[in-house]
Formats: C-alpha cells, sequence, structure tokens
C-alpha cells in the first residue's frame, strides 16, 4: 500500500521497531487501513512511495479527526498533517494594510487616477487638506473591494490546482506513469507561485525593518506575521 515501483522496501524495521518500543501509531494508516497515498514520486525510474508520517502515541488517537497529505511547496515531498479535536476560538478582524504589490497593476493605478481626478472634481470647491482625506477615503474603499476580489480569484485558482493535482494523485496511485509525473509536476509549480506571492504579502505584513530588496520569503516572516496578527486581532 505504501510503494509503487522500485524494489521491496526492507529498511522500515527499524521505524516499525522504533513505533512498538514508545506505543506510537502510523496515524495515517490507522485511520485509512486500505488506502494507497504516497508522499513522495520519482519520474525516472517511476517510482512513489510514503515516507513521510505522523507518529502519536496510541492513547491520543482519538484525539485526532483526520490525517493525511497535500502538495509540499519547493519540495518532492508532500506535506502531511492530523487534524486535531480543539475548541475553536472566535476572533474579529484584524488592522486593514495595503497590499502595495497591487501598485505594480496597470488597471489598479489606472483606477486609483480614475478616483483622484473624480474626487478633486466631486469636491473642488473645498479646502485641498479635505480633498486629500477624500481622496485616501476613496482609494482605501476601492482597495478594500480589489484586494478581496484579488483574494477571491486567488483562492479559486488555488482550489482548481489543488483539486486537480489531488486527481493527478489519484490516478499515479493506480498508474505509475511518467506522463502524469511530469503533469503533477507542471500544476504543482504553478500552486507554488501562488503560494509564493502570498509569502511576500506575510513579508509586507510583518513590518519589519529586516526586510531586503530580493530576500526570500522564510518561516520567520510568517510566524512573525502570526504574532503580529493576533495582537491586532479584537475578540
Amino acid at each position: 500500500l505504501d510503494k509503487i515501483g522500485g524494489s521491496a522496501n526492507e529498511k522500515n524495521q527499524p521505524l516499525k521497531d522504533f513505533c512498538r518500543s514508545f506505543d506510537l501509531i502510523d496515524i495515517f494508516r490507522f485511520l485509512h487501513p486500505c488506502l494507497k497515498k504516497y508522499t513522495w514520486k520519482r519520474k525516472t525510474p517511476a517510482v512513489a512511495c510514503r515516507l513521510d508520517y505522523w507518529l502519536v502515541s496510541s492513547t491520543c488517537r482519538s484525539n485526532v479527526s483526520e490525517a493525511g497529505h497535500y502538495p509540499g511547496i519547493r519540495s518532492d515531498h508532500n506535506a502531511v498533517f492530523i487534524d486535531l479535536y480543539t475548541k475553536k476560538i472566535p476572533k474579529g478582524n484584524g488592522i486593514w494594510k495595503l497590499n502595495v504589490s497591487h501598485l505594480n497593476d496597470p488597471t489598479y493605478k489606472q483606477e486609483v487616477e480614475k478616483i483622484i481626478i473624480d474626487t478633486k472634481t466631486e469636491f473642488k470647491s473645498k479646502k485641498p487638506d479635505l480633498i486629500w482625506e477624500m481622496c485616501k477615503i476613496k482609494i482605501k474603499e476601492f482597495s478594500i473591494s480589489w484586494s478581496k476580489q484579488k483574494a477571491k480569484e486567488r483562492n479559486s485558482l488555488e482550489k482548481s490546482l489543488l483539486s486537480k493535482l489531488e486527481g493527478i494523485e489519484e490516478d499515479i496511485n493506480e498508474n505509475l506513469d511518467t506522463q502524469l509525473l511530469a503533469e503533477y509536476d507542471s500544476t504543482k509549480k504553478q500552486l507554488e507561485k501562488i503560494y509564493e506571492d502570498r509569502a511576500k504579502g506575510e513579508q509586507i505584513r510583518a513590518k519589519t525593518i529586516h526586510i531586503t530588496e530580493g530576500e526570500k520569503p522564510s518561516k520567520y516572516f510568517l510566524n512573525l506575521e502570526k504574532k503580529k496578527q493576533a495582537q491586532n486581532c479584537v475578540t
């Protein structure tokens, strides 16, 4: 169930002994005893294996609602996950910040320029400082709407790509074909681009002086963004 293609795997006995010694279970296989899923794939020669696990104490298995994996980003291994039964705490909205990457979009800039012109015309008899304040209000309202629409489009594309990857994975599970593996890699690269753009946004919202031109997104920025979001949320 855990391997297709290549030679038989006889190197996992130490892992089995380790689990037996510490009373651990492979929670994915416990929840899905007959499901064929693989977390690592290679095109040449064609091989797929389930090499990545969540090992859980047998006394805690009732706290796990689901276990599985999804395509890993910038890795030839999938990311494995478990869902736990926990109490969810609702939270309010955080502080809104402009995603400055919109400034690279010609359509967005044209719309902002139009808002400025229309606002100056509408309030031409008012003082310049009032006109400027009204411009900022209208630009903010438009930017929030624009950001929501872009996020909706990005999320829709992300779901579509994830669904496509899952479909390809199902086909690979039944037929380890090099053409399917190539299509899997191509689709995965499209998904990686979405995650890379999202990580850049995390950098911006992290509001840190350590961001420099060309610096890659990292776990540091993602964790910093989570910390600031928790501080900004109103519950």
